[in-house]
């Protein structure tokens, strides 16, 4: 086993090279932007076993700072995984168990060497990444959906609802036009009604970004991250960022313009960009699922467009019972002090519940 930090961006891409199926959310500027804004540190464990090699990027997050634990316990740390669908990455297909579980040793001895206390992660829908952590607890949380690229154009599209078909087609017998902002000329009123959106759906916090996270979004995407938008002569119906790494096409971040509301203008963005992507070369279009992947409206939505559903599942894993039970013992007396309780199964780990 041995420890890639984010800033050593040669061998933590080598790395990524070396395996069959990875994502944006595995590269190490994704990871660095995102530990840089939260004052963490991004790191790829990496195992290597003869020709085999499995890598896992965390986000390494001090303790300090966390209201009502101690000094000691202020030492330590623990790991997350960036916002969206990370967990390991491998150049085998995670049928040998024996090597999974000589990782997961490894790696549970690095976590401890580290002084993590406890690791999360948010597992790749795509990926079937969960059978290779041989540790802790694998739980599955809902459903993702995704477009199938390798489809013939005509056959992809027939497999979209039927409302939805109809709806595209008189969409753009009425004007509405999917614009690709290269010029990233909208980017600002995306943000804005990206905002707007997430207000009017009643986001929790974890959904709002803010200016800096964009623009160091930018920056470490560089050309892997697009715009789109959906216009309507001169009025911008939709806009949405979307991913293109490794043959994957992420739907990332999008919002709907709340002066202007327009049923078919996702639909529309949805298609076209169903259409570059597959000209791009892409396999996959992953939309996602709903709010804290659950089945609601905006599932509902996306399903309309495929019926290939994915597993969305999360790690999480005590890496030290003593210390982990000893920090959710201080915060709850500490939230108690206030006149305040906690239910811990609310939150993982459960001494960063608020």
């Amino acid at each position: 086993m041995r420890i890639i930090e984010s800033n050593d961006r040669l061998q933590w891409e080598a790395v990524l090279r070396r395996c069959s199926g990875y994502d944006f959310y595995h590269l190490p500027t994704y990871n660095a932007m995102e530990a840089e804004l939260s004052s963490c540190q991004a790191k790829l464990f990496v195992y290597e076993e003869d020709d085999a090699v499995i890598a896992l990027p965390v986000v390494i997050r001090p303790l300090a700072g966390i209201e009502g634990l101690n000094e000691n316990l202020g030492r330590y740390s623990d790991s997350t995984s960036v916002y969206g669908y990370a967990g390991p990455v491998t150049n085998t297909n995670w049928e040998n168990e024996g090597l999974n579980q000589r990782f997961a040793d490894r790696l549970r001895a690095a976590l401890k060497e580290a002084g993590v206390i406890s690791a999360f992660q948010r597992l790749h829908p795509l990926l079937n990444n969960h059978r290779g952590l041989a540790l802790g607890e694998v739980v599955d949380i809902g459903y993702t959906i995704s477009i199938d690229l390798t489809l013939p154009s005509d056959m992809a599209f027939t497999q979209y609802r039927a409302r939805y078909r109809t709806d595209i087609r008189n969409a753009r017998k009425r004007g509405l036009r999917t614009i690709h902002d290269v010029n990233w000329t909208y980017f600002e009123f995306f943000q804005n009604i990206y905002k707007q959106t997430m207000d009017r759906v009643g986001a929790s916090s974890q959904y709002y970004f803010d200016a800096a996270y964009f623009a160091g979004l930018r920056a470490a995407l560089g050309d892997s991250l697009q715009l789109f938008v959906v216009r309507l002569d001169d009025v911008i119906l939709s806009a949405a960022l979307f991913t293109l790494v490794n043959g994957i096409v992420q739907y990332h971040l999008g919002g709907t313009n709340p002066e202007y509301p327009e049923p078919s203008a996702n639909k529309i963005l949805f298609d076209d960009v169903r259409l570059w992507a597959k000209e791009a070369g892409a396999s996959v279009l992953h939309l996602g699922g709903g709010l804290g992947a659950r089945k609601d409206s905006l599932y509902q939505f996306k399903s309309g467009f495929s019926d290939r559903e994915h597993r969305f599942k999360i790690w999480r894993y005590v890496v030290d019972q003593t210390l982990y039970s000893l920090a959710e013992s201080q915060r709850r007396s500490w939230f108690e002090g206030r006149g305040q309780t906690i239910d811990p199964a609310k939150s993982f780990p459960s001494y960063r519940v608020t």
